[in-house]
C-alpha cells in the first residue's frame, strides 16, 4: 500500500460483558497487523476493564491505548489530544450500530481529516421488530429513503468509507441514498482475532475432565441481554417489556439448545460443555437447562460457573470439534479456527446474522422458528457422524472474511484523499453557495453596524466638555477631568455602582440557573404535547414590555393590589412589597425571573438537543441513574453553551436593567434604585452633564470586554472553548 497515511484512531471496545463484544478491538488490530503491518492503530476505547487490558497487552505488547472522552469542549485528555493530532484516520470500529455520533461531528468540523466505519450494523427494524432473515430482507427494500434521521445521513455521506458487516445494512444505507462514502460489505473485525490463551484452556479442559477435539461447546442466551440484572439497575419500561419476552420465550429457546445437546451426546458419544458469552449466561444456564436435559445426557455435560475471558473462550473453542450459540460471535471465533459451527438465530436479532450467508455459509444458521428442533439435530448429527465438511465450510468462510478484511483494512488505512473543504473554496464559489444566507442576514448585520458600531465613535464625548449645540468637533477637549466622579469616589456614583454590583451578583446566582433547571425539567417530559403547552406558557412573559410587567406587579402586589385586598378581606395583615426600598433588588429580580426565564430556556433545550443518545443509552446499560446520567452525561455536553453565555453575561455585568428600573426608582428612591444605566441617564439626558455620564459608560464598556476576556481565559485553563478558541 502506497498511502502516506499511517496512523489509524480506532474507536471501539463498547461493552465489557460479551466477550463477542470485547473481541471487536483485537479483531480489527489483528487485521492491521496482518494485512497493513506498517499502519500504526491507537485504540481509543469506550469500555475497557482491567481484564480486558491486560488480554491486549498479552496479545498486543505494542498497542497503543488511549483514554478520554470528546465533547463539544474538544479531548478530555492530554493523551487523547495528543492521538488526535497524530491520527491520519478516525475508524468507527465493528459494531451493533454507528455510535458516538457527537465525536464523528467534532471530528468532522474541527479535524478535517478522513473517518469512516469498519464493519458495522445498522439495522432500523429490529428490536422492536421479530422476524427471519428473508423477512427483514423485504422489510429493508420496503422502507422508504428518508427513513434514516438526517443527522446520522450526514455523517455516512461525509464519511471516507463505510464497511458494512452484512449486506442487509449495505441495501440499507444504499436505499437511503447513502451516496458520499466507499460504501461496501466489509466482515466483523471478530473474524479476525486468533489469539487464545492454550494454558487456560488447557486447565479448564482438565478441571472438567476433556480431551482435545472430543467434546463440543453451546452457548445459551436469551432472546434480549438483561441489562438492568447485570448492571443492578432499575429497569426501563422497554427493558421491561423486553424482560417480559424473553420470560415467555425463554423456555422454547433453551429448549432447541437442548435438542443439540441432547443429539451430540447421543451420536458422537461425547461431553458437551456449556458456556457463556454474555455474563448474564451463567446464571441462566444453571437455573434452565438441567431441567430440559435427560439424566442420562445431563450426566454428559459440564456447565462453565464463571464469565471466562476471551483468550479462553477462544483457546476452549479452538480445542473443540463443534460450537452451537444462540450468540452471534462465538460461531465467528470458531470458524477462525475451523472448527465447525452453528448459530440459533433467534427471531429478536438484527441483521448482522446476514453475514454468514454473505460470506458463503447460509446453512450455518438456524431460525429459532417451528422447525428448528429438528433442523438443528439434523445438523449436528450431520457433524458428529462426519466434522470434515463442516470444517471445510468454516476454513472457508474464514479465508472469504479474510478476503473481504483485507480490502477494508487497506481503504480505512488510506482514506480517500483529502476533499476540498470550504476555507479552501474561492470567494465566488462561497458567494454563490451562501448567497441566499447572506442576504437574509443583511438586514441585521446593518442594524448592528449602525446602532452599535457606528456610536462607538461618540465615546470622545467622555474627553470633552460637550455642548450639543457646538458638537463632538467643537466642543472644547478637558482630558480626563469627566472621570473625576469615579476615581475619587463620588458618593452618587458609589451608590449606584454598588447597587449594581448587588443586583448583578443577585441575578448571576439566583436568575442564571433557573433556565437551565427549567430546561431540564421540560427536555424530560415524556409527553411532547405538554412539553410544547408549557413551552408556550413559559414564553408568554418575554413579550410583555417592562411598563406591562411592572404595572402587573403593582396591581398583585401593591398596597392597593390584589393580594393585599385579599388579605384585607380575611382579616389578615397586609404587606407592604412594592415600594419598600429594602425589598427593592429582590423584587426587580422577581420580576426578571418571572419575564425571561422561560425564554432563556430556549437556547439550553436546542443544547439538549445534541446530547449524543448513544451516550445515553450507553449510561443506561452501564446501570447509570437518572442522576449520575444527568451528572456526567447530560450536564458535560451543554457545559459548553453554559459557560458562554455565563462569560456573556458577565460581560454584561453592569447593566442590570435600566427600563425596568427607571420605571419603579421614583417609588423607593436613589438610594435602592439608582444603579449605572440610571446614573447615566439622570446626569447625561437630564441633568446635562453629557461627559460624565460618557465617561461612566466608557468604563462600562471597558470592564465588561475586561471580564468577557478574563472569564474566557479561566475558561481555557478549565479546558473550555469560552466565547473563542485559543
Amino acid at each position: 500500500m502506497t498511502s502516506t497515511r499511517r496512523t489509524v484512531l480506532l474507536r471501539s471496545s463498547w461493552a465489557t460483558v460479551n466477550i463477542g463484544d470485547v473481541a471487536h478491538s483485537p479483531g480489527v488490530v489483528r487485521a492491521f497487523q496482518r494485512f497493513a503491518p506498517e499502519v500504526e492503530v491507537v485504540l481509543w476505547p469506550v469500555r475497557l476493564e482491567e481484564r480486558e487490558r491486560s488480554m491486549l497487552r498479552h496479545a498486543f505488547p505494542g498497542l497503543r491505548i488511549v483514554d478520554g472522552t470528546l465533547g463539544a469542549d474538544g479531548p478530555s485528555t492530554p493523551e487523547l489530544a495528543a492521538a488526535i493530532d497524530g491520527a491520519d484516520v478516525l475508524m468507527h470500529g465493528s459494531g451493533a450500530d454507528a455510535f458516538q455520533g457527537s465525536e464523528i461531528d467534532w471530528w468532522r468540523e474541527h479535524v478535517g481529516r478522513p473517518y469512516g466505519y469498519f464493519g458495522i450494523t445498522v439495522d432500523p427494524l429490529c428490536p422492536p421488530t421479530t422476524a427471519t432473515l428473508p423477512e427483514l430482507a423485504q422489510m429493508v427494500e420496503l422502507l422508504p429513503p428518508s427513513y434514516i434521521q438526517d443527522d446520522v445521513k450526514d455523517r455516512f455521506d461525509g464519511a471516507d468509507f463505510v464497511y458494512c458487516r452484512e449486506t442487509l445494512t449495505l441495501a440499507t444505507l444504499r436505499g437511503q441514498k447513502i451516496t458520499g462514502p466507499d460504501l461496501a460489505f466489509g466482515p466483523d473485525g471478530t473474524f479476525a482475532f486468533d489469539h487464545t490463551d492454550a494454558v487456560a484452556a488447557a486447565r479448564l479442559l482438565e478441571d472438567f475432565g476433556l480431551r482435545p477435539g472430543r467434546f463440543a461447546c453451546f452457548v445459551p442466551r436469551l432472546r434480549y441481554a438483561p441489562y438492568a440484572k447485570i448492571y443492578g439497575t432499575e429497569p426501563t419500561r422497554e427493558q421491561m417489556r423486553r424482560d417480559a419476552v424473553n420470560r415467555a420465550t425463554a423456555t422454547h429457546d433453551l429448549a432447541v439448545l437442548a435438542a443439540a445437546i441432547e443429539t451430540w451426546v447421543r451420536v458422537s458419544g461425547l461431553p458437551a460443555v456449556v458456556v457463556p458469552e454474555m455474563s448474564y449466561a451463567v446464571e441462566l444456564a444453571h437455573a434452565q437447562l438441567p431441567q430440559l436435559l435427560s439424566p442420562q445426557t445431563l450426566d454428559q455435560v459440564r456447565l462453565l460457573d464463571r464469565y471466562w475471558p476471551l483468550e479462553e473462550a477462544t483457546g476452549v473453542y479452538a480445542a473443540s470439534s463443534l460450537v452451537v450459540s444462540m450468540e452471534c460471535h462465538s460461531p465467528i471465533m470458531a470458524v477462525r479456527h475451523a472448527i465447525p459451527a452453528i448459530y440459533l438465530r433467534q427471531p429478536t436479532e438484527t441483521t448482522k446474522s446476514q453475514m454468514f450467508a454473505d460470506l458463503g455459509a447460509p446453512d450455518m444458521v438456524i431460525e429459532l422458528d417451528h422447525r428448528a428442533a429438528a433442523a438443528v439435530v439434523a445438523a449436528v448429527t450431520e457433524i458428529a457422524t462426519d466434522p470434515a465438511p463442516a470444517a471445510a465450510r468454516s476454513r472457508r468462510v474464514a479465508g472469504n472474511a479474510d478476503d473481504r478484511l483485507r480490502a477494508a483494512v487497506e481503504a480505512c488505512a488510506a482514506g480517500r484523499p483529502y476533499r476540498r473543504g470550504p476555507a479552501m473554496r474561492s470567494l465566488r464559489d462561497r458567494w454563490r453557495r451562501d448567497r441566499v444566507l447572506l442576504l437574509l442576514a443583511l438586514p441585521g448585520v446593518t442594524a448592528l453596524l449602525l446602532f452599535h458600531y457606528l456610536p462607538l465613535g461618540g465615546h470622545i464625548i467622555a474627553f470633552q466638555d460637550f455642548q450639543p449645540f457646538l458638537g463632538v468637533w467643537h466642543s472644547p477637549y478637558v482630558g480626563f477631568d469627566n472621570f473625576e466622579p469615579v476615581f475619587t469616589g463620588d458618593p452618587v456614583f458609589l451608590n449606584a455602582l454598588v447597587n449594581t454590583v448587588i443586583i448583578t451578583l443577585i441575578q448571576v446566582i439566583f436568575v442564571f440557573p433557573l433556565p437551565i433547571c427549567l430546561a431540564l425539567i421540560l427536555n424530560a417530559t415524556i409527553s411532547e404535547r405538554l412539553k410544547r403547552l408549557a413551552q408556550s406558557i413559559l414564553y408568554m412573559p418575554h413579550f410583555l414590555s417592562w411598563v406591562i410587567v411592572v404595572a402587573l406587579f403593582q396591581q398583585m402586589f401593591g398596597n392597593g393590589g390584589m393580594l393585599n385586598a385579599w388579605l384585607r378581606s380575611a382579616d389578615l395583615a397586609t404587606f407592604q412589597i412594592i415600594g419598600v426600598p429594602e425589598l427593592f433588588k429582590l423584587m426587580i429580580t422577581s420580576q426578571v425571573i418571572w419575564k425571561d426565564t422561560g425564554w432563556s430556556t430556549i437556547i439550553f433545550l436546542a443544547a439538549l438537543s445534541r446530547v449524543d443518545p448513544a451516550q445515553m443509552e450507553a449510561a443506561v446499560v452501564d446501570g447509570a441513574s437518572a442522576a449520575r446520567r444527568l451528572w456526567h452525561v447530560t450536564l458535560p455536553a451543554i457545559r459548553p453553551v453554559i459557560v458562554l453565555l455565563l462569560i456573556l453575561r458577565l460581560g454584561d455585568s453592569l447593566s442590570v436593567g435600566f427600563e425596568q428600573i427607571i420605571l419603579q426608582q421614583a417609588q423607593v428612591g436613589a438610594g435602592a434604585g439608582e444603579v449605572l444605566d440610571t446614573y447615566v441617564y439622570n446626569h447625561g439626558i437630564v441633568g446635562g452633564d453629557w461627559g460624565t455620564a460618557a465617561a461612566v459608560g466608557l468604563i462600562k464598556g471597558i470592564v465588561g470586554v475586561a471580564l468577557v476576556l478574563g472569564a474566557n481565559r479561566l475558561a481555557h485553563a478549565l479546558g473550555e472553548q469560552g466565547v473563542y478558541a485559543k
